[in-house]
């Protein structure tokens, strides 16, 4: 498995990485101090409250939807109004972001559930990110913290996190990004 961050924009190429990159980015942003380690809040119900859709009706309806399985008996007016409710509070859910502007929650980069990362968080993870970069008591503390050891290592931990870093600049001043 790994992650991709795709841009929200055209005209920036994906970043793709394994899942282990999740790791050197929450302790870069932690070695930075802009991380807000927090938890991924509840996102909404399906169906969506007051929507009067039976559970194995709901169950079929999502998987349709979701492009898992075809649906025998087409889905209603009110079905589809209930899931483009469902929709649009799945998108505020995963637009969630800290209540510190200078902060980046680390939930959106704890799993690849379709984050929406803001052009204002992407500034956040490239000035970061380039602070840890440039300071090397903070990139030989983050070398540590992840227990490298040899040139090598800590070489491609460096072009890493470069890359990343002009990635979330790039996605700063455009769209953000999405974490798949």
């Amino acid at each position: 498995m790994s992650f991709s961050f795709v841009p929200r924009a055209r005209g920036v190429a994906k970043f793709s990485a394994p899942l282990r990159f999740s790791s050197v980015v929450f302790n870069a942003l932690a070695t930075a101090d802009a991380l807000e380690d927090a938890a991924a809040p509840e996102g909404p119900s399906w169906p969506p409250t007051g929507a009067r859709i039976a559970r194995a009706r709901a169950d079929a309806l999502f998987a349709h939807w979701e492009g898992e399985e075809p649906i025998e008996r087409p889905p209603t007016a009110a079905e589809q109004r209930a899931y483009q409710s469902f929709c649009e509070a799945r998108q505020r859910w995963r637009a969630t972001s800290s209540a510190d502007p200078t902060k980046f929650a680390s939930f959106k980069i704890a799993s690849n559930d379709g984050w929406i990362v803001s052009a204002a968080e992407a500034k956040v993870v490239a000035d970061a990110l380039a602070a840890v970069l440039a300071d090397d008591e903070q990139f030989e503390l983050l070398a540590d913290i992840l227990d490298l050891a040899g040139d090598a290592a800590v070489a491609s931990l460096r072009k890493g996190l470069e890359r990343f870093r002009a990635f979330n600049a790039k996605c700063a001043a455009a769209e953000g990004y999405e974490v798949w």
